[in-house]
């Protein structure tokens, strides 16, 4: 589920984007801390964002990026999903689209940001323009992101439409957007969306038994242990090489990590196995039937 809360205006994703970014760290900061620290919070977000939070005196205490920090924002086949060209992400802070969607690529205009207590927990970026509608949904997606706060209204003229259906479901390419309900109060418009990814290879099928699957994955490390100490490696193979190849290492990983910490953190191991070959995860995404079924283990 994710849910799309609406309030005032912005469609370059810079300055009233970087206000909430900065009230939402400073609320976590004072909580914590008792103080705030609003100058140094605002520097940092605009070395990850240029022109995030607009003023004369950051201009001159914050780098100015250079033309190669942007080098992928600025490539050729990405002008048209640049809204305006003076507010770019750097190459560093990117998120990478990582679901298929035929040809496209692998960019969009947004930049990840820290807040107070974790890393990369916001993701800004502007409002879609009509050709990275999709994209947009697949960033949503990809991510794992569970609400979108908009800060600008729809207007057509200025290139920002509607993105998501009033009812029913809309079809964007693989990704399916389903309206599920709405709600205002006072100035905040909540609604509620559910987001599908029907390009599910049919590799990808989960294991009928968890218990099973889980045996599976001790005998492998107690033979490890007992033949070499558990100093070899281990070739795992499927059809394809993706989804079930892709469950029995993120499993093996998860029960390591919990007899070593005695406890478990889905999301980081998949991320980093993907992180090892993005195309080879790239049809594992967030809501696919493996991730759900690592979830329920």
């Amino acid at each position: 589920m994710v849910l799309v809360l609406t309030l005032w205006f912005s469609s370059a994703g810079a300055g009233r984007t970087g206000c909430f970014i900065v009230i939402d760290i400073m609320l976590d900061m004072a909580e914590r801390e008792g103080v705030v620290d609003i100058y140094n919070c605002v520097r940092e977000l605009r070395a990850r964002r240029v022109n995030m939070v607009q003023t004369e005196t950051l201009n001159m205490v914050t780098p100015t990026l250079r033309v190669e920090d942007c080098s992928i924002a600025l490539l050729p086949r990405n002008h048209e999903k640049n809204r305006v060209m003076d507010v770019l992400p750097p190459d560093r802070c990117l998120p990478f689209l990582i679901s298929l969607d035929g040809e496209s690529s692998n960019y969009i205009n947004a930049a990840l940001m820290d807040s107070y207590k974790q890393p990369s927990a916001f993701i800004v970026t502007q409002h879609p323009l009509p050709n990275t509608v999709k994209d947009f949904w697949r960033l949503v997606l990809d991510y794992h992101c569970t609400s979108v706060v908009m800060l600008n209204d729809v207007d057509p003229a200025q290139l920002c439409p509607q993105y998501w259906p009033e009812d029913g479901v809309a079809r964007l390419g693989s990704l399916q957007v389903e309206f599920v309900s709405a709600d205002l109060e006072e100035d905040v418009i909540s609604r509620l969306f559910r987001i599908y990814n029907t390009a599910r290879p049919q590799d990808g099928d989960t294991p009928s038994s968890k218990r099973s699957f889980l045996k599976l994955v001790a005998l492998v490390e107690k033979w490890q242990d007992e033949y070499d100490g558990g100093e070899g490696r281990t070739v795992v193979h499927c059809l394809n090489g993706g989804g079930r190849s892709g469950v029995f290492c993120c499993v093996s990983i998860l029960c390591e990590m919990l007899r070593r910490q005695r406890s478990v953190d889905v999301f980081h191991a998949t991320k980093t196995l993907r992180n090892n070959n993005p195309t080879w995860w790239s049809c594992w995404s967030s809501t696919s039937s493996a991730t759900k079924w690592l979830w329920s283990i």
